[in-house]
C-alpha cells in the first residue's frame, strides 16, 4: 500500500511537473490582427509631386506652353471653378496666354502645399493641393487682381492627370463694375 501511495505521489508530481514545462514553451505566433490602412497618408512621392505640379502652375504663369504640356497626362482635364468649366490642355495653356496678354506682374502667392495619398475609393491615387493668393496687374491700368485660390492635381505616373481650381470672382468683378449688388428693400 505503500509503495502504491508513494507511486500516485510521483506520478502526481511528475504529471504537474510535465504541465507546468509544456505550458511555458513558446506558443506559435497567431495571424497578426491585419493593420487597418489610413483613408490617406502623407505621399511618399511627395517632393516629386510637388515638382511636378509647382513646374506646371510656374509654366502656365511664364506662358512656357510647351513645358505645361510636357508635365500633364495624355487625357488631362482641368475643371473649376465651376463643375461644368472644364479644359484640355490645348484649353488650359490657351487660357492662360490669353492671360499674359492682358495681365502683368502675375504671382500665384503659394502658401500651403500638401502631397496626400488617397488610399481607397474612387479617389485613390496621389494628390497635390496649393492654396494661394494669385495676383496680376490689369494691362493698360493700375487695377492689380487679388484672389484667393484652392488647387487640387491628381498625379499619376509623374504627370498630372486632373486639376480643379477653386476661387471666388465676386470681388474682382464688384470691383471692375462687371457685377452690381443688389440691394435689399
Amino acid at each position: 500500500m505503500k509503495i502504491i501511495k508513494n507511486l500516485t505521489r510521483y506520478g502526481l508530481l511528475l504529471l504537474t511537473i510535465s504541465t507546468m514545462l509544456y505550458s511555458c514553451q513558446p506558443k506559435a505566433a497567431a495571424d497578426p490582427t491585419p493593420k487597418e490602412v489610413a483613408p490617406y497618408e502623407v505621399s511618399p512621392n511627395g517632393e516629386a509631386n510637388l515638382k511636378v505640379v509647382n513646374d506646371y502652375m510656374q509654366a502656365l504663369l511664364t506662358n512656357d506652353q510647351e513645358k505645361a504640356k510636357s508635365l500633364v497626362g495624355e487625357s488631362f482635364m482641368s475643371f473649376g471653378p465651376s463643375n461644368k468649366d472644364s479644359l484640355n490642355i490645348e484649353g488650359v495653356t490657351s487660357h492662360w496666354a490669353t492671360l499674359a496678354e492682358s495681365r502683368s506682374n502675375q504671382d500665384l502667392g503659394i502658401a500651403a502645399a500638401t502631397s496626400l495619398r488617397v488610399n481607397e475609393g474612387n479617389l485613390a491615387g496621389e494628390w497635390v493641393h496649393l492654396w494661394g493668393d494669385y495676383s496680376a496687374t490689369l494691362n493698360d491700368s493700375d487695377y492689380v487682381f487679388d484672389l484667393a485660390w484652392h488647387a487640387a492635381f491628381a498625379i499619376k505616373d509623374n504627370k498630372i492627370i486632373y486639376g480643379k481650381t477653386w476661387y471666388n470672382s465676386l470681388p474682382i468683378a464688384l470691383d471692375l463694375g462687371s457685377v452690381a449688388l443688389v440691394q435689399a428693400e
